[in-house]
């Protein structure tokens, strides 16, 4: 199963993240994300990883 959101973004947010994506400097392997939808989902995996580890770091109290 998948779910699908949606995100806004203004008009200043649209022209960093288009920046972003076509500055290959800023990405490891100079390798950017193929689109905005890619970003996202790296992010949220990036976040969902640090989640994870502080979780198991609860445990190490």
């Amino acid at each position: 199963m998948s779910t699908k959101y949606h995100v806004e973004l203004d008009d200043c947010q649209e022209r960093s993240i288009q920046q972003m994506i076509n500055d290959n400097h800023f990405w490891p392997a100079n390798c950017p994300p193929s689109s905005v939808g890619q970003l996202i989902k790296w992010a949220i995996t990036d976040y969902i990883d640090y989640y994870n580890s502080y979780l198991n770091n609860l445990g190490d109290d």
